[in-house]
């Protein structure tokens, strides 16, 4: 199943769910389900998606947490995840906005409905409450934790989980249906991330071309 719908003012989301399940229940068809979700997001508020995902108090942790001002726009965002026995892991997920580049893994248990997710949270530009370690959100759906990981393991874990889910949402982008300015705009978006975070652990890292706006 594929969908493109306007959602948070002028943010446009797209995407493809293929689920296999039973049950007698909305929490049976959940914990019972088989499959994969992919998601494609451009324009829009990331206050208003976090809201209608996870409710105006969690929401508002979250980017507390994250250190973005309440209105932060949405450049790009680009989700993979897959569904086995109501297990719903992270194979991709990356958010592109002006403030930061937010690259997240982690699962949710949609059978016990626990979660257990981490976001690696790179500013675009210094400040002072800049955070430099993930994120850790755990515990039940419905009132996670959310607090910074602590060790010498964060930092290492915030560079390297950072540089190993940039490439994923490229190719992702190829397999959902949206429309092509759309999807152009978000690969340059993406690629400049991956640029931007390569050249930080690579100086010298050279721009990829993809990067750059092509003229029409």
């Amino acid at each position: 199943m594929a969908a493109t719908h306007m959602f948070g003012g002028a943010g446009a989301i797209g995407g493809h769910l293929d689920i296999l399940t039973s049950g007698n229940s909305l929490a049976q068809l959940l914990g019972n389900g088989d499959g994969g979700l992919r998601l494609l997001m451009t324009g829009g508020d990331l206050s208003a998606l976090l809201v209608d995902l996870s409710g105006l108090e969690l929401g508002n942790a979250i980017l507390s947490a994250l250190g973005m001002p309440q209105r932060t726009p949405v450049e790009c965002m680009i989700t993979d995840l897959s569904l086995r026995k109501g297990l719903l892991d992270t194979r991709a997920f990356l958010l592109v906005t002006k403030e930061a580049n937010v690259h997240g893994s982690g699962w949710a248990n949609l059978r016990n409905e626990t979660v257990d997710l981490k976001l690696n949270t790179k500013a675009a530009h210094f400040s002072i409450g800049s955070l430099h370690t993930p994120i850790e959100i755990k515990g039940p759906l419905k009132s996670p934790s959310i607090r910074p990981e602590v060790g010498e393991l964060a930092t290492r874990g915030g560079i390297t989980g950072a540089l190993g889910v940039l490439m994923p949402p490229l190719a992702i982008l190829g397999t959902i249906e949206f429309g092509k300015d759309e999807s152009r705009e978000c690969a340059a978006r993406i690629s400049s991330a991956n640029y931007s975070e390569r050249a930080k652990a690579v100086p010298g890292a050279p721009a990829p071309a993809s990067a750059h706006r092509r003229g029409r």
